[in-house]
């Protein structure tokens, strides 16, 4: 019965979410977000009708809508470096690069392994993938906070939102993870933290959320615009020389 509550009070924050994206007209400016909000309401009314009817055959689509957003979820983190970085934008398309990559790489690794192993299961597979993701998604957001604070970046109260909210989830699913691994699979509170720290994180996004707020406008672009600058002149700079020495290496 606790765990239809936690999915029940999910299920609300998650439909005032969407009322609220929808009265505000603010989809365009989170789409990320709102598609993994909305994807992840669709997933969770399946279980709802598997409670209430005792079926199993409702799982099916649930790990289809975890999954979709699992892959949205790292959209959040995008679109948290595309606002706050949006009058850096030079700074911007670096870390939109390297965020993609990195998620990127996970992703085909995971097609691969699953293609090539022999002792291949879904569950399998995409628990590895959730939590190699998660482990990403932790040391983007903590790269992004050392960031923000490095140059003082001011955030607006949605951003600040968007970050509190799935830092807290990112966190906990972790936190999770770590639990089933010690304890293995006869521990089953870790079924419960993730739901439980997503309801936390949904309430904290209605509250933040609840109409948009500009980002403040930054005054200048400062000192992340000029070191991005002097890393892009470094690297091309270190990219020429290693270039000039394997053309004198090949043709001496």
């Amino acid at each position: 019965m606790s765990s239809l509550a936690i999915l029940i009070a999910g299920l609300a924050c998650e439909a005032i979410l969407l009322f609220r994206a929808t009265a505000q007209k603010t989809w365009s400016r989170y789409p990320f977000f709102y598609s993994y909000i909305l994807v992840s309401l669709i997933g969770a009314l399946p279980v709802s009708a598997m409670y209430l009817s005792s079926s199993r055959s409702y799982w099916e689509w649930y790990w289809i809508a975890q999954f979709a957003t699992l892959l949205l979820g790292c959209g959040i983190v995008l679109e948290l470096f595309d606002h706050a970085l949006a009058p850096y934008p030079g700074a911007t398309k670096l870390a939109r690069f390297i965020v993609s990559i990195g998620f990127a790489t996970i992703a085909c690794f995971a097609v691969l392994y699953s293609a090539l192993s022999l002792r291949w299961t879904a569950a399998g597979t995409q628990f590895q993938m959730e939590r190699d993701l998660r482990t990403l998604q932790a040391v983007f957001l903590s790269a992004f906070v050392i960031l923000v604070s490095y140059y003082r970046i001011e955030l607006g109260k949605n951003v600040k939102g968007l970050l509190q909210g799935y830092g807290i989830y990112v966190a906990a699913s972790l936190i999770s993870f770590a639990l089933r691994s010690f304890a293995g699979r006869s521990f089953n509170a870790w079924l419960f933290i993730p739901p439980l720290a997503f309801d936390v994180c949904l309430l904290i996004w209605v509250i933040a959320l609840w109409s948009y707020t500009p980002a403040p406008v930054a005054s200048s672009a400062g000192n992340l615009e000029t070191d991005y600058e002097s890393l892009v002149t470094a690297t091309q700079h270190a990219v020429g020389t290693i270039r000039s020495r394997i053309v004198k290496a090949v043709r001496p």
